[in-house]
């Protein structure tokens, strides 16, 4: 996998006030909807919109809800209610795993929960900041990417190290589309 594969996600990422990424495997996006927290609104209500769409208004923060190869995926936007361990434990309980990567302008941070369990997290800049009941269960995924002995200026980088790290560990490749695509959106209350 060539270094820059992922330069443009630290550019897009560093563009906004905070990104969630949540994936559980084997949920439709309905129960990822429920596990969530959210109620939904009937379909005849449901509003479908872009990233930017639902950027229009801060005060009504909004989760956009979406399907990839087997993952139900939230992306948010000023808000990390999918990275909460209480909610990846919920979300991962009797169906395997889920993960998050929340990125503030403070915080780049990977959190996995497999069923029912908050496994680990793991800051992404500063590594060897661990926490969960296994916080080494991906040091071999993790030292591949390069990081946790990142080269000079690499720690900058960390939104890009992460979307290699997920596509590394689970098989979900972070791009564009998926983020910014059409997708149903929810206002989080």
């Amino acid at each position: 996998m060539a270094e820059n594969d992922f330069a443009w996600f630290t550019a897009w990422v560093d563009q906004r006030l905070g990104v969630c990424l949540t994936f559980a495997r084997g949920l439709t996006r309905e129960q990822l909807v429920a596990g969530l927290g959210l109620t939904p609104p009937t379909l005849e209500t449901t509003q479908v919109r872009t990233f930017d769409g639902a950027d229009d208004d801060p005060d009504r923060p909004k989760v956009r809800i979406g399907e990839i190869d087997g993952w139900a995926y939230a992306v948010e936007h000023f808000t990390s209610r999918g990275g909460h361990p209480d909610t990846l434990s919920r979300l991962s309980a009797g169906r395997g795993g889920a993960f998050a990567l929340v990125y503030t302008q403070t915080i780049s941070a990977f959190s996995y929960a497999a069923d029912g369990e908050y496994m680990c997290g793991v800051d992404l800049v500063v590594p060897h900041i661990r926490w969960g009941s296994d916080p080494h269960r991906f040091d071999s995924e993790l030292e591949r990417v390069r990081l946790l002995r990142p080269a000079p200026g690499e720690r900058e980088r960390a939104p890009a190290l992460g979307a290699r790290f997920v596509q590394l560990a689970f098989g979900v490749t972070v791009d564009r589309e998926m983020l910014e695509r059409p997708l149903a959106s929810f206002d989080l209350a």
